[in-house]
């Protein structure tokens, strides 16, 4: 059975061939009817993805303190244990509450790695051991963690700022914008120009 090539024309264009000669007919429509069941249950599953994917809304707000201080931990837990910015490596972080003990779950975009998994425990190890008395040597020892494992979203926080500062500089270099001779930012320090441009991009 010889294969059905793949259409190199627009539809109408092969039924202005198609009014020539029958069999020309006959295979535009069977090109067509394959390419319809091909496509069709794709288009479904997009159309059913997409309508998951709505803007980002903060969480609702809850009366219980504990459970808002479970919320900011499972938040700020999930967000050092992603390494690599995105969420390629952790998206979120889950308490599950069981009688005799609690089992803490993490989900990622690409599945949870080996790696996060290993980098997660060390985390872990460290909290499990907090107490009034090490505060000071628990915080040094998971700021030091973080900065070893979470290279590639400094990096890239580094390079987003480096990009902003040549803005901001071109910005500022541009000389007077107003009537009165004055730099419409020459009030604010670039800084504040800086940080008004990256902190909405370094929370995603």
């Amino acid at each position: 059975m010889t294969p059905t090539p793949i259409p190199t024309a627009p539809r109408q264009m092969l039924l202005d061939l198609a009014e020539k000669n029958e069999s020309s007919m006959f295979h535009a429509d069977a090109v067509f009817d394959k390419a319809s069941s091909d496509l069709f249950p794709k288009l479904v599953l997009l159309r059913a993805l997409t309508s998951f994917n709505s803007e980002y809304r903060e969480r609702q707000h809850s009366e219980n303190k504990s459970v808002n201080t479970c919320r900011d931990f499972l938040n700020s837990f999930a967000y050092i244990c992603d390494f690599k910015r995105g969420g390629s490596t952790v998206t979120a972080a889950a308490l599950q509450r069981l009688s005799g003990s609690h089992i803490l779950w993490l989900a990622a975009n690409e599945g949870i790695s080996k790696h996060v998994e290993a980098y997660a425990e060390q985390l872990r190890r460290l909290l499990v051991e907090i107490n009034t008395t090490n505060l000071s040597d628990l915080r040094n020892a998971l700021f030091s963690l973080a900065v070893e494992k979470c290279g590639p979203r400094i990096k890239s926080y580094r390079d987003k700022v480096q990009d902003l500062a040549k803005r901001c500089k071109s910005h500022l270099a541009k000389g007077p914008s107003t009537p009165g001779g004055k730099h419409a930012h020459a009030s604010r320090s670039p800084f504040f120009f800086i940080l008004s441009m990256c902190l909405p991009w370094t929370i995603n």
